[in-house]
């Protein structure tokens, strides 16, 4: 009887003259990208990942708990370099960030090669990614400001990404470019996501955790006891003939985490800035949003 073999991953081939539509998700789906600190971060981290590995970004969009890339590098063996120094570059500094420890990411990231041929997909492709804030409900319409669809719309540079080149042929000049793909994006209806229907069952069992908390919360604060039939909490020492069952004396010690959605321990409130927010990760922050950030449009 042989032993058993573990598989190794098989490895992945990039062609020439293909981009690759990349992303990247944090482990367990946390929002550990929600905060400002975090997401400045991930754009020096791709700032040097791309003069690291001579590539070109030309999609962006950093989520609260993911990242879409459009990305290529001179040489395609050299993707899978570069995602793997970029991933592990932001995790080492998020993990001290945040005071933790372990794996940042959730899994392997997903690519998928785009053909630079394919002006279609490739702009398909661009629209997706600049309208995930709007499919998310993040954003009413398409500009953010960790997004670089205002450098496609307004003809600027943000420092950080590049043109397609697919984007540069929509136009004799780079206006009517701009003009054309905010007119193609104008037209984007995102596809609505269903709820997974295996997780609908612990959806509603947490429907009732929920709804036994609050009714607890809201006797405690007017100084009144719930009454004891059908609580979805019952002591285990209640006694067998019917009497109110007795509370354990017995301390379950709670387990501190930080939230994502608060604030970072030993960091400043998002009003002041952040001590450890020093140039070039400032600089480079600041020249995204500036290009990218909120207008109309």
């Amino acid at each position: 009887m042989g032993e058993d073999r573990v598989m190794p991953r098989p490895n992945r081939r990039f062609r020439p003259g293909y981009a690759y539509h990349v992303t990247v998700r944090c482990n367990n789906r946390a929002f550990d990208l929600r905060r400002r600190e975090a997401r400045a971060i991930v754009l020096h981290a791709i700032r040097r990942a791309l003069r690291r590995f001579d590539a070109r970004l030309y999609g962006l969009a950093i989520m609260n708990n993911h990242v879409h890339y459009l990305v290529q590098t001179s040489e395609p063996a050299d993707l899978s370099r570069l995602m793997h120094w970029l991933n592990w570059n932001v995790a080492m500094r998020m993990n001290r960030l945040l005071n933790r420890t372990g794996h940042f990411w959730e899994a392997r990231y997903h690519a998928v090669p785009v053909s630079n041929r394919d002006q279609r997909h490739v702009l398909n492709v661009l629209r997706y990614i600049h309208g995930n804030p709007m499919a998310a409900k993040v954003r009413k319409g398409f500009r953010d400001p960790f997004t670089n669809y205002g450098a496609y719309v307004d003809g600027r540079e943000d420092g950080l990404t590049s043109w397609h080149p697919q984007f540069l042929r929509l136009g004799r000049s780079l206006d009517a470019c701009c003009h054309r793909y905010r007119r193609f994006c104008a037209r984007y209806r995102p596809a609505v996501k269903k709820d997974p229907v295996a997780a609908r069952w612990g959806q509603r069992v947490l429907a009732g955790v929920r709804s036994e908390l609050g009714r607890r919360a809201y006797f405690a604060r007017r100084g009144r006891k719930p009454e004891q039939s059908g609580l979805l909490f019952e002591g285990v020492n209640g006694s067998s003939d019917g009497t109110s069952p007795t509370r354990s004396t017995t301390r379950v010690p709670r387990r501190i985490r930080w939230d994502s959605r608060e604030s970072v321990p030993g960091m400043a409130q998002d009003s002041t800035v952040s001590p450890w927010l020093e140039d070039p990760i400032r600089a480079c922050l600041e020249r995204f949003v500036l290009v990218n950030g909120l207008r109309s449009g």
